[in-house]
């Protein structure tokens, strides 16, 4: 067979292929409306030598797709793929957020050198409506028992304060270190005292200090405790008779 022809037609569109082995001849004839002139393109392909055509006979009508996708190319497809992309991850992390773990505690933390302190603390701080004060001051009990070397009430210590919800003044600190006699309120009796002699001649009433941890940590759960006083300081003396 000389050659062979293929008639293709879509909405007033048709294309004639003529193939031969020698020579490959398309022409492309576009009629949109029945009134406009008729525009004809022709192509002609010269095969290589070896090769019979590089054209291949096919049923697939190339009209049988929509215009739009006819008009995609690989750079297209490139920047659709990413765009569709970026929307999944996105839509997945915000569906992460909203409904997976939360990745900060909403009621707070509580941290301390001994399990068990940091549990109880945690536990006032998010079952029993205590706020970060009760916690603190319930944690900061709980070492003087159980770890009486590093936290004892026989000591002082500070507590700082951050309110996020205030624009001034959110930052509060208190100061219950321990106060000394105020005979050393005076310098130059400091330095009479304790300048050049050793601890043996010190007078031993004037070098005590007066504890401040109870009564700091009273003033803490005062200005921003939620609990009673009384409730928190009862679970430390159950922990200080039965042990823990």
């Amino acid at each position: 067979m000389d050659g062979f022809a293929n008639t293709y037609e879509r909405d007033a569109e048709f294309a004639v292929v003529t193939l031969s082995p020698s020579t490959a001849h398309f022409t492309a004839t576009e009629n949109s409306t029945p009134s406009s002139d008729t525009q004809s393109t022709n192509v002609f392909i010269m095969p290589s030598a070896g090769e019979t055509s590089p054209l291949k006979e096919t049923t697939n009508d190339p009209f049988s797709r929509p215009r739009w996708m006819r008009n995609i190319d690989g750079f297209c497809m490139i920047i659709i793929s990413m765009v569709v992309f970026s929307i999944s991850i996105t839509v997945a992390l915000i569906i992460q957020i909203y409904t997976g773990k939360p990745q900060i505690i909403p009621t707070g933390g509580v941290m301390s050198s001994d399990p068990y302190c940091t549990k109880i603390g945690l536990d006032l701080l998010q079952n029993d409506g205590g706020s970060s004060a009760d916690a603190a001051v319930l944690t900061a009990l709980c070492l003087t028992v159980t770890h009486p070397h590093a936290a004892s009430i026989g000591g002082g210590g500070f507590a700082l304060v951050h309110q996020q919800k205030l624009v001034k003044g959110a930052t509060k600190m208190f100061n219950f270190r321990e106060v000394g006699p105020s005979y050393f309120s005076n310098s130059s009796n400091v330095n009479s005292m304790f300048n050049g002699k050793p601890i043996s001649e010190v007078a031993p009433q004037m070098s005590i200090a007066v504890p401040g941890f109870i009564l700091g940590l009273q003033k803490l759960h005062e200005t921003h405790g939620k609990l009673p006083w009384s409730n928190v300081v009862s679970r430390i003396a159950v922990i200080a008779r039965n042990g823990i």
